[in-house]
């Protein structure tokens, strides 16, 4: 009898160690998945931060334009170099005249439009920054 019994107890433990490499590997692969996603998160808000700087120094060129001439400036610019190279800048200006109690003041609007790769694409990013200067 005790030969029965010890070949009935072969296997047992079979299922409960199949379920735990199952578990196991689900857990894995959703952990790789969340891990996958994270990544990409990171890199969408480091290229949502070079947008935001590349139209800020878009508004920065112009006041740096309006500064030197008293002119409106706006263009196009397309860095080459460092970490804003491949974004295109927009930048619009529109100035308007004003009596402040005798003494005449220049507000000028200014609009800065970045944009990296062309809409549609899995890296394109954008942003717009407004500002209002009175000179």
């Amino acid at each position: 009898m005790r030969a029965n019994r010890g070949t009935r107890q072969r296997g047992v433990g079979l299922l409960p160690a199949l379920f735990v490499m199952v578990v196991g590997a689900l857990i894995g692969a959703a952990l790789a998945q969340l891990m996958g996603g994270a990544s990409q998160i990171n890199t969408l808000q480091i290229s949502e931060l070079r947008a935001q700087a590349a139209a800020t120094a878009g508004l920065e060129w112009s006041r740096y334009r309006i500064d030197r001439s008293n002119a409106c400036a706006a263009g196009v610019l397309s860095p080459v170099v460092g970490s804003l190279a491949g974004f295109r800048i927009t930048v619009t200006c529109a100035r308007s005249l004003h009596d402040d109690g005798g003494t005449p003041r220049s507000v000028y609007r200014l609009s800065a439009f970045a944009q990296y790769a062309r809409f549609g694409s899995p890296d394109y990013v954008s942003t717009r920054v407004n500002r209002t200067l009175t000179r």
